[in-house]
């Protein structure tokens, strides 16, 4: 088990300093992830307090044996998420460009690798928006979340041979789309 994890269980004590350590572990990829579904940043910010509350209110739902604190952290904020668009009849819209995205700074990187980074952060992201919903999603959340196939099943509802084919059919679709540097990237 991950030392994070382990912090991140710590908020089944109940303890507000615990807790505050949960989201403080959490919030920059779960904003991240509902960021891409939602397209929004006020909306991620929102969904994300909502998915970290319902964490906290429903702790004794959380079972530790099923999955980590992440998986069901993420999968309550999709769920929240699925919801926001539901009433917004906005199904097709769930990512935005990762060019929207803040640049982070103080990366220690020269000029120009920062600008090959950034025109290759900017076709990776094109390349992101011509998947679909699910296929995007899946590879946002392993390549981007570190999670697990089974931890990408969880959270999607989706069983474990049905993310290493949304997985693979990404990564195929991804190599096409960015051409000859898409080889070298995946």
């Amino acid at each position: 088990m991950e030392s994070g994890e382990r912090e991140g269980r710590r908020f089944l004590s109940g303890r507000e300093e615990d807790f505050e350590e949960c989201v403080a572990l959490y919030r920059d990829g779960l904003f991240f992830f509902l960021y891409r579904m939602v397209g929004s940043e006020p909306d991620a910010e929102e969904l994300a307090i909502d998915a970290f509350a319902e964490l906290y209110l429903r702790r004794d739902r959380y079972d530790d044996g099923r999955s980590s604190v992440k998986t069901y952290l993420y999968t309550i904020a999709r769920s929240r998420a699925l919801d926001f668009l539901r009433k917004k009849r906005r199904h097709q819209a769930y990512a935005s460009s990762l060019e929207e995205l803040p640049e982070l700074s103080g990366t220690g990187e020269l000029p120009e690798e920062q600008a090959e980074r950034s025109a290759r952060d900017k076709a990776v992201a094109r390349a992101m928006q011509k998947l679909g919903p699910e296929t995007r999603q899946a590879l946002y959340l392993f390549y981007f979340e570190k999670m697990s196939y089974g931890e990408i099943a969880s959270v999607m509802k989706k069983n474990s041979k049905q993310i290493d084919n949304l997985l693979q059919r990404a990564k195929k679709e991804m190599k096409e789309f960015l051409g000859e540097e898409g080889r070298s990237l995946l």
